[in-house]
Order: structure tokens, then sequence, then C-alpha cells
């Protein structure tokens, strides 16, 4: 008695892949402002901030596009934007753009302060 079985064999994948991510900014976004993605984005160019960064494989990430703690993106309503997310199977290019920004920063439990 003989067995067999067909067998692929696929090359091994990296446990990293790049993603490029490019955030549009508002024009009243002050000049000075760092910009977040769940991870620091440089600026790359007037009222663009971004790069090209290695994420794990199949790791899910959830963030909102933010100036800093409490100056988080709104839409052209000035409501909440709901989290952005992305699971990389392969590489990806991502490109968001803020309408707005809130204008109060949290400073402690119920306390705000405007922001520039």
């Amino acid at each position: 008695m003989t067995a067999s079985r067909e067998v692929s064999v696929v090359p091994k994948l990296p446990a990293d892949v790049s993603v490029t991510i490019h955030v549009e900014v508002p024009e009243s976004t002050p000049d000075t402002d760092c910009v977040y993605a769940g991870i620091p984005l440089p600026k790359i160019g007037n009222l663009l901030y971004g790069g090209t960064f290695q994420i794990p494989r199949n790791i899910a990430f959830q963030f909102r596009i933010s100036r800093g703690f409490g100056l988080d993106e709104k839409d052209a309503h000035g409501r909440d934007v709901p989290y952005r997310s992305f699971r990389p199977e392969e590489g990806l290019n991502l490109a968001y753009r803020v309408e707005s920004w809130s204008n109060k920063r949290k400073i402690g439990t119920n306390h705000f302060e405007e922001a520039d």
C-alpha cells in the first residue's frame, strides 16, 4: 500500500510590511505642531505629514489622527471622527485628510484649555 500527497511550497513571508501613511492637514494647523497617527509623523511638505514605516504583518492597528493629547481630528462640523484602522497583510499606502481639529486640550479631569 502506498500513499501520496501534493504539497505546495510557498516562500517565507517577512514579519514586517511597508506601510506608507500620508496625512493632509487643514491650513489652520500651526506650523510647529506634531501630527500623530498612532505614531509620530514627520512633516514632509506644506500641510502634509507622513512617511513609510515597517509594521508587523497582520497586526491590527486602530488610531485617531491628532496633534497631541486631546487635540484630535474632527469632521467639518466639529464632530469626532471614528477611529481609523488597518491590518496590513501586504504593503499599504494610506492617505487621510483632516478636515478640522479639536480646539480644546484636556488638562485634567473635566478641565480643558484652549489650544493654539
